[in-house]
């Protein structure tokens, strides 16, 4: 049975695929995931939707964990 526990070993980007290709398909190797919300729902919270959204959240999360913000 596929847990939570098979996909800790993934790499963030590997992670960031895998949650782009759930957002069409909620189960992956046998594990259901969380659905996403409708993607006009999304788009007027966060400017875009669905697999959008997540390559630009994980963009920004990529460089913030790169590029880390000085504190003034």
């Amino acid at each position: 049975m596929t847990t939570i526990e098979n996909f800790r070993h993934y790499s963030d980007s590997e992670r960031r695929d895998m949650l782009v290709t759930n957002v069409r398909d909620p189960v992956l190797s046998g594990l259901r995931f969380p659905s996403f919300p409708a993607d006009h729902l999304q788009s007027q919270f966060v400017g875009s939707g669905n697999e959008n959204a997540l390559r630009e959240a994980y963009s920004f999360y990529a460089r913030s964990t790169v590029e880390p913000c000085p504190i003034r």
